[in-house]
């Protein structure tokens, strides 16, 4: 799971822009930085339960049915929140599909290109996460943690 230096870097960078954006940003990016969170965790638990119990070709299908599930996530959040970032995320994890696809297919890729590319799509998402969070948090779209507060005037 957490085996080498870039793996590490990745967890810390994962876990501080989740953070940032749970904390700053609208109730998109909440919600979404909670969506991101919990996808590349569980891709990296089932990657490291799986790791010698199955074939290549099952753990890429798990990590493809990851990031369908965070695609279906992210466009129920496109559509309930109307972001241009959002969007944008959705293209990123279109690539990411499309990626997963060309891998499965065996269509000449090699396995390093493969995790590279998907690598760079998945930090590229944290980074849009990252710059949605400033963008919302400069706007004013954010006060603090979520409220739990009950309006009066709703009584």
């Amino acid at each position: 799971m957490v085996h080498s230096f870039e793996s590490q870097i990745a967890i810390v960078a994962l876990v501080l822009a989740c953070v940032f954006a749970f904390l700053k940003g609208g109730d998109a990016e909440r919600l979404a930085s909670v969506l991101v969170a919990l996808s590349w965790l569980g891709c990296d638990l089932i990657a490291f339960l799986l790791k010698d119990r199955v074939s290549q070709e099952a753990r890429e299908l798990t990590l493809l049915a990851m990031d369908g599930v965070l695609a279906v996530g992210l466009l129920a959040l496109a559509f309930r929140y109307a972001k241009i970032w959002l969007g944008v995320a959705m293209l990123m994890l279109s690539g990411e599909l499309a990626l997963h696809g060309v891998a499965m297919g065996d269509w000449g890729v090699e396995y390093r290109s493969y995790i590279l590319l998907n690598n760079l799509l998945s930090f590229a998402l944290i980074g849009l996460l990252v710059v949605a969070t400033l963008m919302a948090w400069r706007r004013g779209g954010a006060s603090g943690p979520p409220s739990t507060a009950v309006d009066a005037s709703a009584a």
